[in-house]
């Protein structure tokens, strides 16, 4: 009953606002995510992801953020900014690339659900960037806004 309920209300939501979405879920990762690293990057400071090592309930997470994260803070901050960067770029993209950051997207977001109070946020990540899944997407988003701007519709009706 749940499950068939949550497809139907996924599949409402997806076939009607995926470009809305898919910018929202691109925007989380351009610029935002890659904004957030550089700032750790240049600031150097080794305890900018300790709050994930407290507030995880995982104890590999604890490890990880709390004692090898530290000791390199630039690599582990340039790496994820890279990472979100191609992410989102993916995500803006069409065809099969789009669908490639989608997925990324969902198990880059799973990863993050045990990183305490964010945990809940990312849960909705997971089910949004599923939900896009179930879509083909033909054009990328620098051609969905230009049409948007040209005062063609963003959502279409369905």
């Amino acid at each position: 009953m749940v499950t068939n309920t949550t497809t139907k209300i996924g599949s409402f939501w997806s076939s009607r606002f995926p470009e809305l979405d898919r910018l929202f879920l691109g925007a989380k990762y351009l610029p935002i995510g890659v904004v957030l690293h550089s700032i750790v990057i240049l600031s150097g400071n080794p305890q900018a992801y300790a709050g994930i090592a407290e507030g995880s309930f995982l104890p590999v997470y604890q490890v990880f953020f709390a004692g090898i994260v530290p000791q390199n803070i630039v690599l582990w901050a340039t790496l994820a900014a890279v990472f979100e960067l191609v992410v989102g770029v993916l995500i803006f993209s069409s065809g099969r690339a789009a669908k490639l950051g989608l997925l990324l997207s969902l198990v880059f977001q799973i990863f993050l659900i045990p990183m305490g109070a964010w945990g809940v946020i990312n849960v909705l990540l997971v089910v949004i960037s599923a939900m896009l899944l179930q879509n083909n997407y033909d054009k990328n988003m620098v051609t969905v806004l230009g049409n948007w701007w040209r005062g063609r519709q963003l959502v279409e009706p369905a």
